[in-house]
């Protein structure tokens, strides 16, 4: 994924500060689902930054049958 977009990172840091989803809305001038949406967007980002590379996030068995 690429890095955060400047209103991902804008919605991330008033988030970190404790602001309202209503609260950033209000802020940036949007609707709050589109405060939701950034902010979705950007933890999937940071979480895909943040895995190791070659790792599909899923857990393998290796128990034998």
């Amino acid at each position: 994924m690429s890095p955060l977009s400047q209103r991902e990172a804008e919605v991330l840091e008033l988030v970190r500060a404790g602001h309202t989803t209503k609260d950033i809305a209000a802020h940036l001038g949007i609707s709050t689902s589109t405060v939701l949406w950034h902010r979705k967007l950007a933890l999937a980002r940071q979480t895909a930054a943040a895995a190791p590379k070659g790792s599909s996030g899923t857990a393998r068995s290796t128990a034998r049958r």
